[in-house]
């Protein structure tokens, strides 16, 4: 089975104009997400990213896999056990498995 995503597709989710706008995705939503537990108060280390910004690292590759992993975040809880890597980020935007709740991104270091 192949996935065929149409140019609308692209076009209606992920815009661009020198660089990316991110969007929501479906994902989970933030209602379930908190239902069932996922979200976390954000903890005492890591540092906090807005989606764009940590784009711009991504792309500037600033933040390697080397360097650590991110997890999701709405700015103000993260979840935990949704860990990607730099490489993975655009993959995760583009094909829409961006949790819709999530606005942040938090970094850990090694």
């Amino acid at each position: 089975m192949k996935l065929q995503l149409s140019k609308n597709w692209f076009e209606k989710n992920i815009k661009r104009e020198g660089d990316y706008e991110i969007t929501a995705g479906p994902g989970v939503g933030l209602a379930q997400a908190l239902k069932d537990g996922e979200l976390h108060p954000l903890p005492g280390h890591g540092e906090v990213f807005v989606l764009q910004e940590f784009a711009q690292h991504v792309n500037q590759e600033s933040l390697t896999d080397d360097d650590g992993f991110a997890c999701w975040s709405n700015g103000t809880e993260y979840h935990p056990k949704d860990k990607f890597q730099p490489s993975q980020f655009w993959n995760i935007v583009r094909f829409g498995a961006k949790p819709g709740w999530a606005t942040h991104v938090i970094w850990f270091n090694k």
